[in-house]
């Protein structure tokens, strides 16, 4: 079964055309997820980012060190959406945890899979990356006008 009409609606994936996301899907997988699944835990190692086709997953951090039940949900991930990609970029620990709270399909992208997909056709690997920068400069400054408004009351 094809995957496309989903990965079509990713936002790292807008610029890219059926061929590119053909050969992109190729490089992945899915994994198709039970409601309260984990599907990595904060500490833990990975090079793989996550994509929502279905469903919701949940982001949490652990607020306290010597309890692994004092999370914190900090982000819930849609379809479209992308998690995991800290790890992907630079190889280190996965910074929060990501459980499932609602019957999740996810499309599961590895570095070698990147690399797979860009030894076929390199312009796969710049639309997904110069997306990804986009996201996360996205990201930072919305947390840098959360902590500016919570600084200023």
């Amino acid at each position: 079964m094809s995957f496309l009409p989903y990965l079509k609606r990713i936002n790292l994936f807008q610029g890219m055309t059926d061929e590119q996301l053909a050969i992109l899907e190729q490089s992945g997988h899915t994994v198709d997820f039970s409601e309260g699944d984990v599907v990595f835990s904060e500490h833990s190692t990975g090079q793989e980012m996550f994509f929502v086709l279905e469903g919701r997953v949940e982001i949490l951090v652990n607020m306290n060190e010597e309890s692994d039940e004092e999370n914190a949900p900090i982000h819930t991930n849609r379809p479209g959406e992308v998690f995991g990609e800290f790890s992907f970029i630079d190889g280190g620990e996965r910074s929060a945890t990501a459980q499932v709270i609602e019957h999740a399909l996810v499309f599961v992208l590895s570095r070698d899979g990147l690399e797979k997909a860009a030894s076929v056709d390199p312009y796969i690997g710049y639309i997904l990356m110069y997306n990804l920068s986009a996201t996360l400069v996205q990201r930072i400054r919305m947390t840098t006008w959360e902590l500016r408004a919570s600084m200023m009351y």
